[in-house]
């Protein structure tokens, strides 16, 4: 359903990406956790 509110193809939303952020890190932005499992833990 977020992908038709979103407006992008379904299968985009279910594959798996690995995907870096190099705008961020290359200006100096320090991620706190490697992946959004352990982001997700932390707010619990």
């Amino acid at each position: 359903m977020g992908a038709f509110f979103l407006r992008i193809e379904t299968e985009l939303v279910l594959k798996s990406r690995n995907e870096v952020p190099r705008k961020l890190l290359d200006a100096g932005f320090t991620l706190n956790f490697s992946n959004a499992k352990d982001a997700i833990v932390a707010l619990t």
